[in-house]
């Protein structure tokens, strides 16, 4: 299958704090909760009830259990079957590039992950981090300013924990990049 056939068609609405709106979902025992897909956006599943089966990149299954979050880096195909029992989830999304800032310290860890030159551990068991998720769903409508703090915070814990890898760039990449610039220019 071509990859770009898997891009999502829908894009998600943000709001103004660049974080799309929280969105809670439940569904029934062994349905599937979303078709293979990739999109530009960091994406953050916490699961809540149940399980969620995650398949990423075609390659890489792992069931997400109850408290764990799913790490969705952008442009990462993934796709997601609801476990025996069901599964309730929350989706967090944000566009990494959105936070890039002159601040040394945002341009040297997140400039790869917005380049979709880095990955990360398919799941992360933090209570910590979904604590900093659960402060996020409260704030994103209330308070915006302060959610994109917490995002901040999101972000500072998946790059400590999260063991992120620098993905190798093919030759073709760097042979091809200035005319994906300019197309991705006009």
């Amino acid at each position: 299958m071509r990859r770009e056939t898997l891009r999502e068609k829908d894009p998600p609405i943000y709001g103004e704090n660049a974080v799309s709106l929280p969105r809670t979902f439940h569904e029934p025992p062994c349905s599937q909760c979303f078709v293979l897909h990739w999109h530009d956006c960091m994406e953050l599943i916490r699961v809540r009830k149940g399980v969620l089966e995650l398949h990423l990149d075609e390659q890489t299954t792992c069931s997400v259990l109850p408290g764990e979050v799913a790490v969705i880096a952008p442009r990462q195909a993934h796709q997601g079957i609801a476990g025996p029992s069901g599964v309730v989830y929350d989706v967090f999304m944000f566009m990494v590039a959105d936070f890039l800032n002159a601040a040394p310290v945002a341009n040297k860890l997140l400039s790869a992950l917005a380049e979709c030159r880095v990955s990360f551990v398919p799941k992360i068991a933090l209570p910590e981090l979904a604590k900093q998720l659960d402060a996020l769903n409260a704030a994103a409508q209330e308070t915006p300013l302060a959610s994109v703090g917490m995002v901040y915070q999101v972000l500072s814990l998946l790059m400590r924990y999260g063991r992120p890898v620098e993905k190798q760039r093919n030759p073709s990449d760097e042979r091809f990049e200035a005319v994906i610039d300019y197309v991705a220019g006009h």
